[in-house]
């Protein structure tokens, strides 16, 4: 829920979430954290909503072999440089 700041429109606080567990801990804390600000912003009109964010799926690499083709496809002359000092990926 920190990924991107929230946003103020009109007296609507939109909280971008990345899935529906998030959703439903905003919802649970979504009480106590108006409660809190609403007084303290002098705002009663003061509203707190969640929308699931859209995101394209990419899949973040894990094995040594994946982080390494991703490095690749950053800068191809990796490439090179491991061949010519006959490196291997363990």
């Amino acid at each position: 829920m920190t990924a991107v700041p929230p946003k103020l429109v009109a007296n609507k606080i939109e909280v971008e979430v990345e899935n529906m567990v998030q959703m439903d801990v905003l919802n649970t804390a979504k009480i106590d954290v108006l409660n809190y600000l609403r007084p303290v912003l002098r705002n009663f009109s003061l509203d707190l909503h969640g929308v699931i964010m859209e995101h394209d799926v990419v899949r973040k690499p894990y094995t040594s072999q994946e982080k390494y083709q991703a490095m690749v496809q950053k800068n191809p002359l990796l490439e090179t440089l491991r061949k010519e000092l006959n490196l291997g990926l363990s």
